[in-house]
């Protein structure tokens, strides 16, 4: 493969697993201290039905505006909020209606972000090699799946619920400065 598949590949894993530690973490973190399933079933709701409706259109912007600014300012957003989120829980200042918020913020960030990835695929990779890349990407989701909550229930349980979402701000930001990096060709190119 070439650097800026590597890149992509190297802040996608980052800002995924990051993600996923969030999100076990966010999910027990909400269920420990509000007791309740059914919110931390909403909590996964505002994490997940934004993007999917949101889904249905962004591919028509991602074609439009070039992907590379997409993706890193995906990421950069998404680690801004991740900063706000982990600063409100530091503080004790988090509540469940910003939680909501925050995770309805990410979901629509996240609606952009996922399927630019793959639109950028072909772009950056060799004809002969875009079967490899693409089956990277998905290794990368998969593993990422199950590392990050892995990993994330590791560190929950060792060190608390603030460095889960400090870290995953920090994946956020490493994510968008590993794709500063990346040639991608604009939508005219």
């Amino acid at each position: 493969m070439n650097k800026n598949f590597n890149l992509l590949l190297a802040g996608q894993s980052v800002s995924q697993i990051g993600d996923k530690f969030h999100m076990i973490a966010l999910a027990f973190w909400v269920l420990q201290t509000t007791g309740s399933s059914a919110k931390m079933g909403a909590v996964l709701a505002a994490s997940l039905i934004p993007s999917l409706i949101i889904g249905f259109f962004s591919g028509v912007i991602i074609d439009r505006y070039h992907r590379k600014t997409i993706i890193v300012g995906t990421d950069l957003i998404r680690g801004c909020i991740l900063i706000v989120f982990a600063w409100l829980f530091f503080k004790d200042m988090m509540t469940f209606d910003r939680i909501i918020l925050m995770q309805v913020l990410l979901s629509i960030n996240a609606a952009f972000f996922d399927p630019a990835i793959p639109a950028v695929i072909p772009g950056i990779v060799s004809k002969e090699n875009l079967a490899l890349a693409n089956s990277r990407h998905q290794f990368v989701n998969s593993f990422s799946t199950i590392a990050g909550a892995f990993l994330g229930g590791i560190v929950v349980a060792r060190f608390g619920f603030l460095p889960v979402f400090v870290i995953n701000a920090a994946s956020f930001l490493i994510s968008a400065g590993f794709e500063c990096f990346i040639d991608i060709p604009g939508p005219a190119d």
